[in-house]
């Protein structure tokens, strides 16, 4: 649970202009899927940099 949190948290604070903190109504927890099941057969949707 702590780990959606968290990457609800990050994905949020990227989406909002400078410095801003994200606010509750700015989290998506429900978009977080944690698995530990890693799918080494998907390819990467975006270049890695």
């Amino acid at each position: 649970a702590a780990l959606a949190a968290a990457v609800a948290h990050g994905t949020a604070a990227v989406q909002l202009p400078g410095s801003v903190m994200p606010a509750p109504a700015d989290l998506a927890p429900d978009a977080v899927t944690v698995t530990d099941a890693v799918p080494t057969d998907r390819p990467l949707s975006e270049p890695v940099r």
